[in-house]
């Protein structure tokens, strides 16, 4: 287990993509809606959820399409989403 601390989710995700590659940051469109709280949970294994699910959405998804990573507050949880173009999983 991992101990649980203050996190800015925003943060986290920033982090991961200045983590990839040029050519992945180049397609992936980073949307952070406003008033982002601040939520209990492990920074340094959000940034690498978030890495490890924008690789995989970039390394999948035709060299032609964009990566969409968005977060946001909805009914009170914050939201985190990667839209890619990918063929998926059956």
């Amino acid at each position: 287990t991992w101990p649980l601390e203050p996190v800015d989710v925003a943060d986290t995700l920033r982090r991961a993509v200045e983590g990839l590659p040029l050519p992945q940051r180049a397609r992936l469109d980073l949307s952070i809606g406003a008033g982002l709280p601040i939520v209990l949970g492990c920074a340094s294994r959000l940034v690498e959820v978030w890495g490890r699910l924008v690789d995989n959405a970039t390394k999948f998804s035709p060299p032609d399409r964009g990566v969409a990573l968005r977060a946001a507050v909805r009914a009170g949880a914050v939201v985190v989403e990667i839209e890619d173009h990918g063929p998926g999983i059956a």
